[in-house]
């Protein structure tokens, strides 16, 4: 780095206050959290207070002169920072350190589109749907790369693990298909045709979730739309149900229960439970726009855009957040939108999300957080420690 604006000047008024010291600061590091600073005062008594500068802006004041450290965990991922470190002396005068420029951000570099984004539960993977060239990647969580690309059907546009965690099944809305990839190959697997003509709504699968007993249900994104019961090895049609407005879907832990949520404010989200192959609509909740669904893996709440519901009586609204959920954590205690990371159970806002994206998963211990970038096509890995 080189010396900041006028620090050996300022070195020397020190000097004329009866206290003379420099400051160097070293390369900065990033980890998930944020940036982290370290430098070095001579002599090391020199200064009662540290100023950290960060693009000439004072962020944070350190009291004692004795820290020669600070982490800065309120960077925006893939942004870059200046940061220089001011040593205030005890007369008052501020001696700047040398300037350290950093892209904040850890992240894996994809390259290409993702559409949508799982994360295996039992393997240290994130699988992402590429709908521009037609493929699934998988990604590698420990070594943050993309491990292997395969190509998986028409314009695939989501995804999700059937119960045993064996098989991924992706909805290829430019034909009838669902893909099956093989989790432990990696591999296609084969796939399923499904008969779009069945019900009252015809389309082609844009989204999916598992669904108990080797079952799987789609729906279509066209305006209104069934919920589709189908086999997920043969593709037959089990049950159809439901007439809602371009339908979101989230499936309970236990596969027996599906929550699909429209867009249009009538009768927004309806519970389905699967009884002998069959959706029976039980219980419902009206409400504006319920898009998207995430039920929290501990069954018992449901999160439809800005709300929080009883995922076994959903006209129990337990609370607003002040914009949609996109990734909430096991038991809904923490809830993520593309602006804002929330506290689930007081609906307050605990910080800015690092990066604003609507295409996020978060980690199976609720962690860690990934956010896909379309300007960069990397997912930024984020800690929400």
């Amino acid at each position: 780095g080189h010396l900041g604006t006028g620090g050996a000047g300022t070195g020397g008024a020190a000097g004329a206050g009866g206290a003379s010291g420099s400051l160097v600061l070293n390369t900065p590091t990033k980890d998930l959290s944020g940036v982290n600073l370290s430098w070095t005062a001579t002599p090391a008594n020199a200064f009662a207070t540290y100023r950290i500068h960060r693009n000439s802006t004072v962020i944070n004041i350190l009291q004692g002169g004795t820290a020669v450290k600070y982490s800065d965990q309120t960077i925006t991922l893939g942004t870059s920072y200046s940061y220089q470190i001011g040593g205030v002396t005890a007369g008052g005068a501020e001696v700047l350190s040398n300037t350290q420029t950093i892209v904040a951000g850890v992240y894996i570099d994809v390259g290409s589109q993702i559409e949508r984004m799982k994360i295996d539960p039992k393997r240290p993977y994130l699988y992402g749907v590429d709908k521009v060239n037609n493929s699934l990647h998988f990604i590698d969580l420990n070594t943050n790369t993309v491990d292997k690309t395969i190509y998986v059907g028409s314009t695939p546009v989501d995804l999700d693990i059937n119960l045993e965690g064996t098989t991924l099944y992706v909805a290829n809305f430019g034909s009838t298909e669902i893909a099956m990839v093989d989790l432990t190959t990696q591999a296609l697997a084969g796939s399923i045709f499904v008969d779009t003509t069945v019900g009252t709504w015809s389309g082609n699968p844009y989204r999916l979730v598992c669904t108990a007993g080797d079952t799987l249900v789609y729906t279509s994104n066209d305006q209104w739309q069934d919920v589709k019961l189908v086999d997920a090895t043969t593709g037959t049609s089990l049950s159809y149900a439901g007439s809602i407005y371009a339908p979101a879907l989230a499936a309970s832990p236990d596969g027996t229960i599906v929550y699909a949520g429209g867009t249009d404010g009538l009768n927004d989200l309806t519970r389905f439970n699967i009884v002998n192959n069959m959706l029976q609509s039980v219980d419902g909740s009206q409400s504006a726009g319920a898009s998207p669904v995430i039920a929290s893996r501990d069954g018992q709440y449901v999160f439809a855009s800005t709300q929080k519901l009883l995922a076994k009586n959903l006209m129990t609204v337990l609370g607003t957040f002040s914009e949609p959920i996109l990734a909430v954590n096991n038991d809904g205690s923490l809830a993520v939108g593309s602006g804002h990371i929330f506290d689930g159970t007081t609906f307050a806002v605990k910080r800015i999300t690092p990066l604003s994206t609507s295409t996020m998963a978060m980690s199976a211990d609720g962690t860690t957080l990934y956010l896909y970038d379309t300007t960069s096509s990397r997912i930024y890995v984020a800690s929400l420690q």
